[in-house]
């Protein structure tokens, strides 16, 4: 199984994640995304916003693989968030990291990358919250709903 540590590729394109997919002769993988927000020392908002950072990139890998498993860390826990999954699909694998990256990592020139994306996070939870569409990662969503339903000042 192939690490993939995404904040050690910021800044690095298609082409150069591509090359390191295919380093190893791996199409399992391990995607480990970092946590910057914990309890009691972030708002809570924060800490929803990076989990649903992550029920994205999780939805879109549960798409393409055909055996997905993710992790659920606590809000008051530095764990990352890690994703295990088999993709057959290099290629297609290091576009849609490039593209999670992008629009994760604040950048001047990727104003649109990021509107998009922000609509497609806008799309997805009113999908969700009409049970039109069930999530790759439910358990994540679970928590940040339950969030969402308290004051700051409660949690």
């Amino acid at each position: 199984m192939h690490t993939l540590h995404l904040s050690e590729f910021a800044g690095y394109d298609n082409k150069e994640i591509y090359a390191n997919l295919l380093s190893n002769n791996e199409n399992s993988f391990r995607i480990i995304l970092k946590r910057n927000f914990m309890r009691p020392n972030h708002d809570i908002l924060e800490i929803a916003i990076e989990y649903f950072n992550a029920i994205q990139l999780g939805q879109a890998l549960a798409q393409i693989s055909p055996d997905f498993s993710y992790n659920v860390p606590s809000e008051r826990s530095s764990l990352p968030f890690i994703f295990e999954c088999s993709i057959a699909n290099r290629e297609f694998l290091a576009h849609m990291l490039v593209y999670f990256l992008e629009v994760m990592v604040p950048r001047q020139d990727i104003t649109s990358i990021r509107n998009s994306y922000h609509a497609a996070r806008a799309t997805f939870l009113h999908q969700y919250l009409n049970d039109n569409k069930y999530p790759g990662c439910h358990g994540l969503i679970y928590k940040m709903d339950g969030w969402m339903e308290y004051d700051q000042d409660e949690l």
